[in-house]
Order: structure tokens, then sequence, then C-alpha cells
């Protein structure tokens, strides 16, 4: 496994690769206050005989920098912007992106250009698509504990309780959450939630809708952050998959690994 620190557009950004000399690279990209850390249990397990594997820290996220323009940089299209420059600097030819909740949404918001590539599809997990105005459907279930991810900092037994609520009922927490929300810039919570209610997020059901890349959503069993019925609920392209994935709640990936790698080998590989 390789680790660099790459010059993206403006941003110094902390990427981690394993290449096998396989033609398509799985590139996955984390949620709110976690980092490229998350996607371990990817990185360990057969996924390299079947792919490249790379995942990278967002800006502010991780042991990426924090943004010296918090307002320009902690936004779904600045995010998406990292990615592109990743892919154009990188000459990746062949590749399918992987995004978790916040993730995912920067991976919908990319799909417009994503015409300009041999993208073979992109999964999102955890991702309600958006729709304009906001208040379309109920994209995400009532949960108190939500709220710590748009919040500058959090103590320790309100970080615990995020993390029991991010999985499954009774499940087992990512022990790596409080570091990540800790290495977080706190501005790229703040900043990123401020741009997204003053409309600076695209109608994602509408980009589904227009993309000619395929789409797979898909979210856990057992969510306690994202609402379940409001995927079942959308108007989607006959194209667009959606996905349960047993056994698991926000940190899908994660919890049922197994399941998820299987997915990703049984789709692309």
């Amino acid at each position: 496994m390789q680790e660099s620190m790459l010059l993206l557009g403006k941003h110094h950004i902390y990427v981690t690769s394993q290449y096998s000399a396989q033609p398509t690279t799985l590139i996955f990209i984390h949620g709110n206050s976690l980092s490229s850390r998350f996607w371990q249990p990817q990185f360990e397990s057969d996924l390299s005989r079947y792919f490249n594997l790379l995942a990278l820290d967002l800006p502010g996220h991780g042991q990426s920098e924090p943004a010296a323009d918090p307002i320009s940089s902690y936004s779904l299209s600045a995010y998406g912007q990292v990615i592109l420059d990743l892919l154009n600097q990188q000459k990746i030819v062949s590749f399918v992106l992987i995004g978790h909740s916040l993730g995912g949404h920067v991976v919908l918001e990319l799909l417009p250009f994503l015409s300009e590539f041999t993208c073979r599809g992109v999964v999102v997990v955890g991702t309600p698509p958006l729709q304009k105005p906001w208040d379309q459907g109920q994209p995400f279930l009532p949960n108190p504990n939500a709220a710590l991810l748009f919040q500058e900092q959090a103590t320790d037994e309100a970080l615990e309780a995020l993390s029991m609520s991010m999985v499954r009922p009774g499940g087992e927490a990512w022990p790596l959450l409080p570091e990540t929300y800790r290495q977080t810039d706190p501005l790229a919570r703040i900043t990123f939630i401020q741009n997204t209610l003053t409309g600076q997020y695209q109608d994602e059901v509408a980009l589904i809708h227009s993309s000619f890349v395929p789409v797979l959503l898909a979210y856990g069993e057992k969510e306690q952050i994202v609402n379940p019925a409001y995927f079942q609920s959308l108007q989607l392209p006959d194209d667009c998959s959606i996905m349960e994935i047993p056994q698991a709640g926000h940190l899908a990936s994660y919890e049922n690994p197994a399941f998820f790698n299987d997915l990703l080998k049984g789709q692309f590989a």
C-alpha cells in the first residue's frame, strides 16, 4: 500500500493507493468527519485481486491540510473538483466512484462531468439523493446526534452517542470516529452545512435522471441517520439500482464488509 500527499488544485491531499495492474480503479470517498481510514475493510480484503484501490482524505479531513479559504473549499462542488483534479493528474482511465454519506453526495454531483472519462459506474452508500427544494421528502431520520456532524466540537460523551447512532442498533461502533472527528477542521463541518443550506448543491435526483453512468444507491437495513423509506419514494430511472445492505446501519461498508465487497465484485469485476 502506498501513501502520498498530492497537490490537487490548491489543496494538499493525502492519498492511499494499492495498485495491482488491474484495468479498473475503485476510488473511495469518505463521509463527513471521517477519513480514508474508513475504507480499511476494503483495503484489507481481496478486492485488490480484481481492482486497483485508491482512497483520499477530503480537504480539512484526515491527513489532508485544512483549507486556506473555507467558504470556497468546503462545499460539494469544491470537493468534487478535487476528485476531478485527481482523475486528471493521475491519468486514471477506467474507474468506479464509491462515496459514503457526504462522499456519496460528492459523487452524485460529479455525474454531469463523468462523460469526459471512462467511468464504469458510481456507488453511493448512506446517501439519500437530495432534491430541490430541500424540503422534498424526508431523506433523514430525526436523530439529535447527527447535529454533531455540523458543529465545531463535541464532548467525549456526545461522540460516543454519535458513534452508536452511525451503526445498527446494538452494533459495534467504528473505533476511529472520535479521532477522525477531532482531526477534521471544525470549519469543514460548519462551512459545509452553511453552504449547503444556502443552496450550494444540485438536484441530485435530476442528475441521476440525466446521467449516462449507472448509479447504485445503497443503504443499511438498520439505518439510524438516513431514512430508508425515502429511497423507495423516489422516482428514479430504470438503470438506477437500490440495494439494502443487511445487518448494517449508516456505516454499512464497515459493518458488513463481506456483503459490500461482494457487491462491488459482482457489479464491476
